[in-house]
Parts: structure tokens; C-alpha cells; sequence
């Protein structure tokens, strides 16, 4: 078997990063749109009564979020009747936890 040059080893390199380049963004974009430990929370204003969804992207069975997805605020019934009867201007709002699960907590 004659010896490799130092070109052939050069290609082999190259070779081996053309593959495994896509394959790594692949898993990246996988996991960043498709991540299965999630935490889904909903939260109320304490002033309106209004209710906020967001979604923590978080490491698996851990606390640390490395993306958090926030949904539009919603009215409720409470909320609109408060707002529409002038019992509530505008203000900043505080929301506060009510509900959540996934990524191990029920």
C-alpha cells in the first residue's frame, strides 16, 4: 500500500468536515425547533387580570433556559369587563404565576 501524501490526508480532513457540518446544523435546527424539554407557563396581572403564556426552552430536567417564548397577552372575561367598564387604565403590568408544567414538573 504506497504511503498517503500529505494531500490525500488534507482531502480526507475536508472530507470528513463536509459531512459533519450539515449533520451538526441539522441537529441544531432539530433541537432548537423541535426541543422536547419544555416548561409552559401561564401568568395573570394582578391589576387587569389579564393572562400571559410563555414557554421556557430549558436543559433536560434542569432549570436553565436558553430560550423563552412569550405569546400574546389575552383578555378574560374579568379583564375585558374591567377595562371596557373604566375600572382599569393603563398601567404596567405584574404578572403573576399561576400554572405551568413540562420539562419533569406536573
Amino acid at each position: 500500500m504506497p504511503p498517503k501524501t500529505i494531500q490525500g490526508r488534507r482531502d480526507a480532513r475536508w472530507g470528513c468536515v463536509a459531512w459533519t457540518a450539515p449533520l451538526l446544523i441539522g441537529v441544531a435546527l432539530v433541537s432548537y425547533f423541535f426541543w422536547p424539554f419544555r416548561f409552559s407557563g401561564r401568568s395573570i396581572c394582578d391589576t387587569c387580570a389579564m393572562t400571559q403564556r410563555k414557554q421556557l426552552y430549558q436543559l433536560p430536567l434542569g432549570f436553565i433556559s436558553w430560550r423563552t417564548v412569550y405569546q400574546p397577552e389575552q383578555h378574560t372575561l374579568l379583564s375585558q369587563f374591567l377595562t371596557e367598564s373604566g375600572a382599569v387604565g393603563p398601567h404596567p403590568h405584574t404578572w403573576v404565576f399561576i400554572q405551568g408544567a413540562g420539562n419533569g414538573i406536573m
